[in-house]
């Protein structure tokens, strides 16, 4: 890979994920200092990616990349573990899929959120699956587990 087709992936990932106020050469410098783990060290950099309230609009820019195209950036630079859009697990195998990222990235994955984060009715305004007490879980709160435990959130 060329160093001006890097900066590219860069600048691509940066608007994919929506990170305004950064330009590709920052995002090219983190990742060189190994401030995000990925290609370097020998492991994809782990990704939780969630669908809040939102049209989808940031997905379908990642999927409809050129260069890189959705496969390279996958296959190659991120471990998408978990999206409700483009992944090909449901229900209980995908929120296991989420639950196994948190535990074993050791608090190195990137959480991007993708629209609205809900805060209403004590973050209860989207919720996903039951917990072991049988109340819903809130999908994502700014200061819930998801948010804690990671490395780097884009919003």
């Amino acid at each position: 890979m060329t160093r001006r087709s890097f900066l590219a992936f860069c600048g691509t990932v940066a608007a994919a994920i929506g990170i305004e106020g950064i330009t590709e050469v920052e995002v090219a410098q983190a990742i060189e200092e190994k401030l995000l783990i990925g290609k370097a060290e020998g492991a994809l950099l782990p990704v939780i990616w969630m669908e809040l309230g939102s049209c989808t609009g940031c997905t379908e820019s990642l999927a409809q990349a050129d260069d890189p195209d959705p496969a390279t950036i996958i296959m190659e630079y991120i471990s998408l573990n978990y999206t409700e859009t483009l992944g090909a697990g449901a229900g209980y195998s995908l929120e296991e899929a989420r639950e196994e990222t948190i535990k074993h990235a050791d608090g190195k994955y990137v959480l991007v959120i993708e629209g609205a984060v809900m805060t209403a009715c004590d973050g209860y305004a989207l919720t996903v699956g039951d917990g072991p007490d049988h109340k819903p879980i809130p999908v994502c709160t700014p200061d819930g587990p998801l948010a804690e435990a990671c490395k780097h959130a884009a919003a």
